[in-house]
């Protein structure tokens, strides 16, 4: 039986890469967004374009990346088109 536990807060012992470290629901909305690291995010370039990505796909969206330079990314998240129904 689920036992609820007063006071206990695990969101303080996220790691790095999870939702709390990062502001998805901004970056989420439908802009464009170019990110940098050491500045927006804390690993790769290829890593955080994975988190993005992965991201995408546990919310429902899908996640269009593309390098901006060297070491930028450009991220922006769209809705997943709607599957047509056959007539």
């Amino acid at each position: 039986m689920a036992e609820r536990i007063p006071g206990l807060d695990l969101s303080t012992r996220l790691r790095s890469g999870n939702r709390a470290e990062y502001p998805w629901w901004e970056w989420a909305n439908g802009d464009c967004w170019r990110l940098e690291p050491g500045v927006d995010f804390t690993v790769s370039v290829e890593h955080f374009r994975r988190l993005c990505h992965t991201h995408a796909q546990r919310n429902g969206l899908r996640a269009v990346t593309e390098l901006d330079g060297p070491t930028a990314l450009l991220v922006q998240f769209v809705k997943r088109a709607e599957p047509e129904q056959p007539d």
